[in-house]
């Protein structure tokens, strides 16, 4: 993937779309309000100095923003939210697999809360029969 020059962030509603623009070069972040027409927006997207790449919430309303974005030559970056989303839920089912399995065997963390550096420094220490 080529480096980017603005990186676009859509935050699409029904009947408008919400976007915020950074400019990678200058550091300037802007944020902008839109009616919800996709055109409109993949063409806001493609009106920024290049490369562009765009973000947006991934679902089953994705494919047309898609479409359009890619007919304007702006990446997508579709699928890096979904595989961050999908890494997100992974993590926090093994996190809960561990609590479940140390509860079984009746090992509490009493000094603070978990997910913390105290906590992976505890975790460190506990062995299992």
């Amino acid at each position: 993937m080529a480096k980017a020059r603005s990186l676009v962030g859509l935050d699409g509603q029904a009947t408008k779309i919400v976007a915020s623009v950074l400019d990678v070069e200058t550091g300037q972040l802007q944020a902008f309000s839109m009616g919800g027409e996709i055109e409109r927006a993949a063409a806001f997207c493609a009106g920024w100095p290049g490369p562009v790449r765009a973000v947006y919430e991934a679902g089953p309303t994705g494919y047309g923003p898609a479409r359009e974005l890619a007919k304007r030559r702006v990446g997508a970056l579709r699928d890096l939210v979904r595989a961050r989303e999908a890494v997100r839920v992974d993590l926090t089912r093994c996190r809960h697999r561990v609590s479940k399995l140390l509860l079984g065997h009746g090992i509490r963390f009493y000094d603070g809360r978990a997910q913390t550096d105290r906590h992976r420094q505890w975790l460190a220490t506990v062995t299992l029969d």
